[in-house]
Formats: C-alpha cells, sequence, structure tokens
C-alpha cells in the first residue's frame, strides 16, 4: 500500500466516517482477545514501558507509557513497517522503511516517547 492508502486506512481507526464499515465494527477489530508475551521478546528495548500486551483481530495493542498503543508490523524481505495509533490522543504513526532490522518499530518507540 502506498502512504496515501495508509493514511486514509488510519484516519478511518481515527474516527473518520465510513459507509463500508460502522464506528463500532472498526472498535471489534482492535479489542484486545489474547495476551501478547512476544511483544516484550520483540521489543525487548523497550520492555520497561510496555504493559497490558494483546493481540486482537489483525492488531496488536499495549499500553506503553500510560498511553493505549494499538499497532500493526509489516514485513517483506527488504521492507519494515508500522503503522499504529492512539485512539485517546486522535494521534496515528506510519513508518515505512527499505531496511531489515527492527528500524521501524525502534523509530515508532522513539516517538512514543517524547509524547
Amino acid at each position: 500500500a502506498s502512504l496515501e492508502d495508509l493514511i486514509s486506512f488510519l484516519q478511518l481507526y481515527l474516527g473518520k466516517s465510513s459507509s463500508i464499515i460502522s464506528s463500532k465494527g472498526l472498535k471489534d477489530l482492535t479489542l484486545p482477545y489474547v495476551k501478547d508475551t512476544d511483544a516484550l521478546v520483540w521489543f525487548d528495548n523497550e520492555k520497561e514501558f510496555i504493559k497490558d500486551a494483546y493481540y486482537g483481530l489483525g492488531w496488536h495493542s499495549m499500553k506503553y507509557m500510560d498511553h493505549l498503543v494499538i499497532y500493526h508490523g509489516g514485513w517483506l524481505k527488504g521492507f519494515l513497517t508500522f503503522i499504529g495509533f492512539l485512539p485517546e490522543e486522535d494521534l496515528g504513526i506510519i513508518i515505512l522503511t527499505n531496511v531489515e532490522p527492527d528500524f521501524a518499530s525502534k523509530l515508532a518507540f522513539k516517538f512514543l516517547r517524547n509524547l
């Protein structure tokens, strides 16, 4: 997807109205269902700031420094992404990279630490 596509997608989750899915339907997609213990492994350098990590229907969620963060990462050889939003702050972040290491999530957490 292009950055423009992802911006529209993220705006939908931040409350932009849609004729495709209801607000309740969107909320249901982000509800926490399964405890995500892998988040503490994936984000080892950030684990002191992470609480209540869960996985829902395609989205991960966690409390990060007292902020509810709903996010998803993507990987394809040579590309890493991070897309996330903070519904309580009406704020989103999209990071698209052409690198293999976990640069996208590191950059996202740097952004979140500075809120």
